[in-house]
């Protein structure tokens, strides 16, 4: 038999990115591998519409499906405030913010290690003298270019005088 937590760790991260780029809120990726016969993973989110709640529901299923991965059971589906969708080592709860208030869900995970689902952040790049230390293998970003802004006119003012003309000099 293969080990197929990783597999299932990696599917509750793309869930929760793709929660995420639902604009649902406190995510949450548990890992109950080894301690629940239930799952390996479960993750959570909380949306503020029953429209949301079709839109994160939709886009974690028609993305994981683009890649072979189908739900075992889906339940909720006449339900405007919380769905769950079970793949096996992995089960999605997104429900609304109220709904998760009322059956405490995260306290039910409380104790169980969560996952760090979102990207880290860059660090910060160094401050010098204008330049941009460079990795290696890497190239340098190309410099900005600058906008030329025209310049204002100023109201009232008057138009430059002609240039006077230069006399022939005399030769002696």
């Amino acid at each position: 038999m293969t080990n197929t937590k990783p597999k299932f760790k990696k599917m509750a991260i793309k869930a929760a990115r793709l929660a995420d780029s639902k604009k649902a809120e406190s995510i949450a990726v548990y890992d109950l591998a080894g301690r629940s016969g239930l799952a390996d993973y479960v993750m959570a989110a909380t949306v503020d519409s029953p429209v949301q709640l079709e839109a994160v529901d939709d886009e974690i299923s028609i993305k994981l499906k683009k890649e072979g991965v189908y739900p075992l059971y889906r339940d909720g589906a006449r339900s405007k405030n919380w769905k769950v969708l079970d793949y096996g080592g992995l089960i999605i709860h997104i429900m609304e913010r109220q709904t998760r208030l009322h059956y405490s869900l995260d306290r039910i995970f409380d104790g169980f290690k969560q996952v760090q689902w979102e990207a880290p952040a860059p660090a910060p790049a160094r401050k010098g003298r204008g330049y941009r230390v460079v990795g290696r293998g890497e190239a340098p970003a190309p410099a900005p270019e600058r906008i030329k802004k025209p310049a204002a006119k100023k109201a009232g003012k008057k138009p430059p005088k002609a240039a006077k003309k230069a006399k022939p000099k005399l030769k002696k």
